[in-house]
């Protein structure tokens, strides 16, 4: 009698090219903070970080824990976020932009969500595509 040999899910994850790796605390790169922080810890050393679709803020504001005293660009096009955003990097060196990141400077359209974190420039496949806007946009 043949005895069956069960595939692991270690190997299963392996055979679609994916690989399971024990977490271990000394391992960054699992979040943004760890991602800065390994860039940091490498000797990458910016005068500038752009947020491209800087929302509230929460990207520069982690950033600036690492880089403190350099330029922070702020490129976002839902004037919705204007409050909350200029408020809450008001201590930084920040400047503001009101518009999309694009490959041409013009206008572009965005489909606008109620949630606005949902907001993209690309069609989407969902039922709800949210609302679609004409924003400038400029070249990064």
């Amino acid at each position: 009698m043949l005895k069956k040999r069960s595939l692991s899910t270690k190997r299963i994850f392996n055979i679609v090219g994916l690989e399971i790796k024990k977490f271990d605390k000394k391992t960054l790169r699992f979040s943004q903070a760890g991602c800065v922080e390994n860039l940091k810890k490498n000797g990458f050393s910016p005068t500038k970080i752009i947020d491209g679709g800087g929302a509230y803020g929460d990207f520069s504001q982690m950033a600036s824990k690492y880089y403190p005293n350099i330029e922070f660009v702020i490129v976002e096009p839902l004037v919705e976020y204007k409050k909350v955003l200029e408020n809450s990097l008001k201590n930084l060196n920040t400047k503001f932009f009101y518009k999309a990141l694009s490959d041409k400077k013009g206008s572009i359209s965005i489909n606008v969500h109620d949630d606005l974190v949902g907001s993209a420039i690309l069609e989407e496949v969902e039922e709800n595509n949210g609302i679609r806007r004409e924003v400038d946009s400029i070249l990064l």
